[in-house]
């Protein structure tokens, strides 16, 4: 597997010459200062893909729902069998 990836992009005109003038305001290539973006932008996107957000209201709702769960019933016990039986 190599090391580095490619990834090769149209862009209009007016769009390169911005990061360009970016990039020298940040002391960056055009190479480095893109990278970083990509990579800031991609890890803002997954992280708020990952983290729920809940109101007073709801963080409550949820730590007693973990402190005191539900009793099972019938459907639950049925599927928590066949999800065993199924993967063990």
């Amino acid at each position: 597997m190599p090391k580095r990836h490619q990834l090769q992009l149209e862009i209009p005109p007016e769009l390169h010459v911005l990061l360009e003038r970016a990039a020298v305001l940040k002391g960056q290539t055009l190479e480095e200062f893109v990278i970083e973006s990509l990579r800031r932008a991609s890890e803002a996107v997954v992280l708020a893909g990952d983290v729920i957000h809940l109101s007073k209201v709801g963080q409550e709702a949820f730590a007693q729902a973990m402190l005191n769960p539900t009793p099972l019933n019938a459907t639950m016990k049925r599927a928590f069998l066949r999800h065993k039986k199924l993967f063990g």
